[in-house]
């Protein structure tokens, strides 16, 4: 029974030691570095004594900080102030060697290397209202190895109200990279190269907008040109914004905030304005289903802040879907259709992709070979819909220039034909009109010849019969004078029936009777051209 009793001893002896000793072994430094995403032990409360490498925090629990704030424990998120500790055992080929431990956190802290505070982020405060939380990227700090053997304590907070967004990496709570020297500073290389292509893409987008603005002034009636610019403009904004500040260090509230600010101009802003300007195009009578896509769309990112873990789904995923099967409905045409579509979902599946790469590869701040994939991922994602939906306005517009000429060319032949019909009416009314002048003119001259002809030659006869043997002188002049003015009112009654249709013209023409009218004149005055003074010199008067 004693011997029973000492194994049990023994053995809980043994096992207590090996519990308070339980390390992370580093036996060699890769490339890629080591996360210490292992061995981390938590307690709540604020004790000095917690930082000394010989306390015994054996009875700590065990956690991982190199997560999402949001997916820690809650009752780590709720306390004011807690501690975390990791013991590390570092091969003899390490020892007397400079290591490099590379810190990403989105908490207030104070590190400590062997009971030594090394280093302090932010406002560590028992007041949430005081805790002031700082953002370390890529913090370098370096360690000389002069034993196997280094116990990090960190005592910190994490401060509350902040609109953490699902934005990598800005959400991780502490993580801790060993690197080496050389292998340390690359992050920094790739941040400025971040930056420039930020940069790039950023101008990209500012040409794009520039150029539909330019064609919404010009013909204002289209109003997609003004849409599409707007959501061009808030994902230029979202890229100049985060190449600001992404990979840089700071205090954590400005950065949340410009963050969230990002994302509202990524996601609502530009899915929103994108699927109105689609929508425009089309159609101008706003159905039910356009209003909550619109509206839906314009408020997703708030979900993010309800349902951080999925909330992807709520503000990016079911937006684009709703918004595919939309654009579905409203083209009309197979190539408008093919074009939308395939830069939507090309969009969305790189962007997935980026996603879960990160999720799953991208894990603290330790550099992996896909890292400049990402980064490719996301400016693609980004990139390929804007252009798309270009593409689309481009040929909407070709398709509609192609529709307005072809239009053209058939009212240019119909208005041809409208005037060629006009011509023939008009030549139609013109030999009605003159037809009708003609016969008009055959009744007067018919009245003129027949009856008032008829009663002038009765007056002439009438007067010739008077004896004039019986007349005095005067009475004499009297006779002559009435019968020479019966003479002249006959003579031109019936020269004026006579012109009023003469008979060449009734028989041959209008030709020939201007020819006949011609030589009557010259019977008693000849035609003859009329000598004109030349322009510029001048007349005399006899």
């Amino acid at each position: 029974m004693k011997k029973l009793l000492t194994f049990i001893l023994l053995t809980s002896i043994s096992l207590c030691s090996w519990a308070q000793k339980e390390v992370f072994r580093i036996d060699s430094i890769p490339s890629k570095g080591i996360l210490l995403d292992k061995g981390w032990k938590w307690h709540a409360g604020d004790n000095p004594d917690f930082a000394k490498p010989d306390f015994d925090d054996s009875k700590w629990e065990n956690i991982d900080p190199n997560t999402d704030i949001y997916n820690i424990p809650q009752k780590v998120y709720n306390q004011s102030v807690s501690w975390l500790r990791i013991h590390l055992e570092f091969d003899s080929s390490l020892v007397n060697k400079l290591i490099v431990f590379q810190i990403n956190q989105n908490i207030a802290s104070e590190i400590y290397y062997n009971g030594n505070l090394i280093k302090t982020y932010g406002k560590i405060s028992n007041n949430f209202d005081k805790i002031i939380a700082f953002r370390a990227f890529c913090e370098a700090i370096e360690y000389q190895c002069n034993t196997n053997k280094l116990v990090i304590s960190i005592r910190f907070s994490i401060e509350k109200k902040l609109p953490y967004v699902n934005n990598p990496p800005i959400l991780k709570c502490f993580s801790l990279v060993v690197n080496t020297p050389i292998h340390a500073p690359k992050f920094a290389v790739f941040s400025k190269r971040y930056e420039k292509i930020t940069a790039l893409e950023a101008g990209i987008f500012f040409i794009l907008a520039l150029l539909h603005f330019r064609f919404y002034m010009i013909y204002k009636k289209q109003k997609a040109n003004i849409y599409i610019s707007v959501a061009v403009v808030a994902i230029c904004l979202g890229q100049i914004i985060s190449t600001n500040f992404l990979y840089e260090s700071g205090f954590l509230k400005p950065i949340a905030y410009l963050t969230f600010m990002t994302f509202i101009l990524r996601n609502s802003i530009y899915i929103t304005f994108a699927y109105v300007a689609v929508y425009t195009i089309h159609t101008n009578k706003f159905k039910p289903s356009f209003w909550f896509i619109t509206i839906y769309t314009s408020l997703s990112s708030i979900f993010i802040l309800f349902f951080h873990k999925i909330g992807v789904i709520f503000t990016l995923i079911f937006p684009l879907l709703f918004i595919t099967v939309e654009i579905l409905k409203l083209t009309n045409r197979i190539k408008g259709k093919i074009i939308l579509s395939v830069g939507l979902i090309t969009s969305s599946i790189l962007y997935l992709i980026y996603l879960i790469m990160v999720f799953n590869q991208f894990k603290g701040i330790q550099i992996t070979e896909n890292f400049y994939l990402l980064d490719l991922l996301f400016h693609l994602s980004v990139l390929i819909f804007p252009i798309a939906i270009s593409i689309y306005l481009s040929n909407e517009y070709a398709g509609t220039s192609l529709k307005l000429e072809n239009r053209l060319v058939e009212l240019r032949k119909l208005s041809q034909e409208k005037q060629e019909a006009l011509q023939k009416q008009n030549a139609e009314l013109q030999a009605a009109l003159l037809q009708g002048q003609t016969i008009e003119r055959k009744r007067v001259a018919a009245d003129l010849h027949d009856s008032l002809g008829s009663t002038m030659s009765s007056l002439i006869y009438t007067v010739n019969a008077i004896d004039i043997q019986k007349l005095d002188d005067d009475e004499k002049n009297v006779y002559q004078n009435l019968k020479q003015m019966l003479d002249t009112a006959y003579n031109e009654i019936r020269l004026l029936s006579h012109n009023l249709l003469p008979e060449e013209f009734e028989k041959q023409g209008l030709a020939e009777a201007l020819k006949h009218f011609v030589r009557k004149i010259n019977q008693s005055h000849s035609i003859r051209p009329l000598n004109r003074p030349k322009i510029g010199t001048a007349t005399t008067q006899n």
